[in-house]
């Protein structure tokens, strides 16, 4: 069997971990770390990628949680290659490549 790689999520609303029950916003799971705490935490356990979901942004259509973004970002977690963290924005941003935003990170990559 080849190898894999694990990439934990961490989805954000309101600026804390919260994880949505089969996508409904008004039924989520709220989890005690906050987002830069739970990032260190997988990354002392050997996890070096994170996919980051901003739930609120998804739902505005425009970035919300990008401060916490940009803190997850400077911990290092989920950074590699060219120090830049790359975060798409609004709905559309993912088809047509529009409303991307690279932003500066502290280690060596992408989230």
């Amino acid at each position: 069997m080849g190898s894999f790689r694990v990439i934990p999520a961490i989805d954000l609303m309101n600026g804390r971990c919260v994880r949505l029950e089969q996508g409904d916003y008004n039924h989520r799971t709220r989890y005690p770390q906050e987002p830069v705490e739970l990032a260190r935490l997988l990354k002392g356990a050997g996890l070096d990628w994170l996919h980051v979901v901003d739930l609120d942004g998804a739902r505005a259509g425009e970035p919300v949680n990008l401060a916490t973004v940009k803190a997850l970002a400077a911990t290092g977690v989920g950074t590699r290659g060219q120090q830049r963290l790359h975060v798409l924005q609004g709905p559309d941003a993912a088809a047509d490549g529009e409303g991307d935003e690279d932003l500066p990170g502290d280690s060596p990559g992408q989230v």
